[in-house]
């Protein structure tokens, strides 16, 4: 199943193999790769650039909750486990969630530009950032959740991008990264020592790349609406293993499809090998609401599953079809900062320092000894780690007894103003 949103709100649920619309929502704008998948809870998380996260799931239109992140986000990812989400947004920060609970893990400076998409590889170790200032940093998974770690290093910052890096994705079944990127090429380059391993050249610029999930072939999509497929490793080579190290090797021969006016003639959105009939179909999804699926090897359209829309498309993501869902999924909101103050039991250290600064100073002398007696007394008979609404009953208490002194200071000034004006009317007659 595809989940595409678009202009005016739109947002739906489309069958690949059917063709049939299975769902329809209410969306705000999206960015490219601002939409993931949890295929834990089996729920779509929808960013919206207005900063507000949407857990929708195929089995109602509303949806399951609506949760307003630190900043708007422009990219994310969510593990395999659907027990984490890493995000980025358009300052370069980057922030990770545990969606189990829903608090912020962490929030820390990563890019000097906006984050444009974020790939965690399929073991869940490492997490590869792509960003608009040409740098593509790769981290361990581990050190964006922990909370100990404030100063994160990435493991490797690949360097090899001339401009801003649009896409990025792992290889299935190692730590290999496929970069595109708005100088025209996709590079491959290892996720450790960030060596590059390839390099494939278009005439356009880069806005989405897939991997086959044997990792061998690799689909390239652009602005302009073409569409590359290429191979890592050509049946016309010869295997033979090399005696010395080889220097970055150019991709084989790609298969390039031209943008079509009933077909792609816009940037492409999303690509991905995602057919259950054949390996080498390849599902193709533009901005002008065109998707089609194509095979990578003739590089001939193979069906359409929805042809050209009058209305944008700015994000979808692929998730697998769920389960008859019979009730409504569960799901925590995204917390906005790393601690959450309501849900532990603290202890105010200063306040007896802070009422006996008042003291000293002169300022309400009867309300603060009243309050620092009351501290005193508590502090005798309470135990030491008293519950935040046990202080805030006593503040309560100290500022209901502050009024009242206050109220009985405001009625003996009355008396003293009403007596001088019955003089002063005395004195004018």
């Amino acid at each position: 199943m595809l989940f595409i949103s678009g202009e005016k709100s739109k947002g739906v649920l489309v069958d690949v193999e059917s063709k049939i619309i299975q769902r329809q929502y209410v969306v705000g704008q999206l960015h490219r790769y601002a939409a993931a998948y949890n295929p834990n809870k089996h729920l779509v998380l929808a960013n919206e650039a207005r900063g507000c996260s949407l857990f929708l799931t195929p089995s109602m239109q509303q949806p399951v909750m609506r949760s307003f992140t630190p900043s708007p986000l422009t990219s994310c990812a969510i593990t395999s486990c659907g027990t984490f989400m890493i995000a980025g947004n358009e300052l370069g920060s980057l922030f990770s969630w545990n969606l189990l609970s829903g608090q912020l893990l962490k929030n820390f400076k990563a890019h000097l530009r906006k984050v444009n998409c974020i790939a965690i590889s399929h073991n869940n170790t490492l997490v590869v950032t792509a960003s608009d200032d040409s740098m593509c940093k790769v981290w361990t998974l581990s050190s964006l959740l922990t909370s100990e770690l404030r100063d994160v290093q990435p493991v490797v910052a690949f360097a090899g991008h001339s401009l801003g890096v649009n896409c990025c994705v792992f290889f299935h079944n190692c730590e290999i990264v496929v970069s595109g990127a708005s100088d025209c090429t996709c590079r491959v380059f290892d996720a450790f020592s960030g060596e590059q391993l390839r390099l494939l050249t278009v005439g356009d610029v880069v806005t989405a790349v897939a991997v086959s999930e044997d990792d061998l072939d690799l689909a390239v999509g652009t602005s302009r609406g073409y569409l590359h497929f290429s191979s890592f490793h050509p049946a016309e080579s010869i295997q033979i293993l090399p005696v010395k190290p080889q220097p970055p090797q150019q991709m084989s021969q790609a298969v390039v499809c031209k943008p079509r006016e009933d077909g792609h003639h816009s940037p492409i959105n999303f690509l991905g090998y995602c057919s259950k009939q054949s390996s080498s179909l390849v599902l193709s999804v533009s901005e002008n609401g065109a998707v089609l699926w194509y095979d990578s090897k003739s590089g001939c359209l193979f069906k359409e599953l929805m042809p050209p829309q009058k209305w944008r498309i700015h994000s979808c993501c692929y998730l697998e079809a769920p389960p008859e869902i019979t009730k409504k999924p569960s799901c925590a909101g995204l917390s906005k900062n790393p601690l959450d103050s309501i849900q532990g039991n603290y202890l105010l250290y200063k306040v007896v320092e802070k009422e006996s600064s008042k003291l000293a100073s002169g300022g309400d002398t009867e309300g603060a000894r009243k309050r620092l007696r009351n501290i005193n007394e508590a502090a005798d008979h309470e135990p030491v780690d008293g519950s935040l609404a046990d202080q805030k009953t006593r503040d309560e208490e100290a500022e209901l007894a502050d009024l009242i002194k206050k109220n009985k200071e405001l009625n003996e000034l009355r008396v003293k103003m009403m007596a001088k004006l019955r003089k002063v009317k005395l004195s004018q007659k």
